[in-house]
């Protein structure tokens, strides 16, 4: 696995104009959203080297300024930046453009976020630091699958408890993992779902590993997208998140 760094590099440059296409007319393929220079260098230079047109941005109000919302690419979204939170930043480039497929940039075990911003029409999340070489292939699936002229990447999805509950998974618990299940969905950790219903660590463990496998997903990621309607996608797409895998769920804390 290799994990890409934050180290500072040279030649990182952002487009002076809409970002809807560099010079010469080449669409953009991925606009990259942090406030962190030195990874926004890093992912360019990256994906760049990959075949990907980049667009970089300082912040999510100078995405949402500068960024062409009317052509299909790949954002890449940092969820905790000055300025406009990054939740607010999908939420307001989905009213202009379904065609956009986001894949949100969280820091360590920030589920909760990554959760919302699955709700929100996220296609996928990212922990920091990024597994390079699954970050570049997501980024290719993504970006064929908006592409693809009858997409619509980013149409509205919801998951409230009510929906986790009546959802068809649920039928197949016990009682004692349906009190666990929806408080896993919200992103939850083991520790907190045990104080909430009262059960030590260990049993919430032993729940949720049971709801993995009743899902057929490896991953806390892999869960909410299987319930929100797609695919349990395999290691090379989401098990790469290093999130909650079943033999040692309390990676998600």
């Amino acid at each position: 696995m290799n994990n890409l760094t934050t180290e500072p590099a040279m030649g990182l440059s952002h487009p002076a104009t809409q970002s809807g296409s560099l010079p010469g007319s080449r669409p953009i393929d991925v606009h990259i959203v942090d406030d962190d220079h030195g990874l926004l260098a890093s992912l360019s230079l990256m994906l760049t080297a990959a075949g990907f047109s980049c667009a970089t941005y300082s912040s999510g109000d100078d995405f949402l300024l500068r960024a062409a919302m009317n052509a299909p690419a790949v954002v890449l979204l940092d969820v905790r930046m000055p300025g406009t939170p990054g939740l607010d930043v999908l939420v307001r480039a989905r009213v202009d453009n379904t065609r956009l497929g986001f894949i949100v940039m969280t820091g360590h075990a920030d589920i909760p976020m990554a959760v919302r911003a699955m709700k929100l029409g996220s296609l996928d999340f990212f922990e920091k630091p990024f597994d390079a070489e699954a970050l570049i292939a997501r980024i290719g699936e993504v970006l064929a699958r908006v592409r693809t002229p009858a997409a619509s990447a980013n149409a509205p999805a919801g998951l409230s408890r009510a929906d986790v509950l009546n959802h068809p998974v649920a039928k197949r618990l016990s009682k004692a993992q349906l009190a666990v299940f929806p408080l896993l969905v919200e992103g939850l950790s083991e520790e907190e779902i045990g104080k909430r219903i009262f059960r030590s660590k260990h049993t919430v463990h032993d729940h949720a590993k049971a709801i993995y496998a009743t899902v057929g997903a490896r991953t806390r990621a892999q869960l909410i997208r299987a319930l929100l309607g797609g695919p349990v996608d395999d290691d090379a797409s989401l098990a790469r998140t290093g999130l909650a895998l079943p033999t040692s769920l309390s990676n998600s804390h």
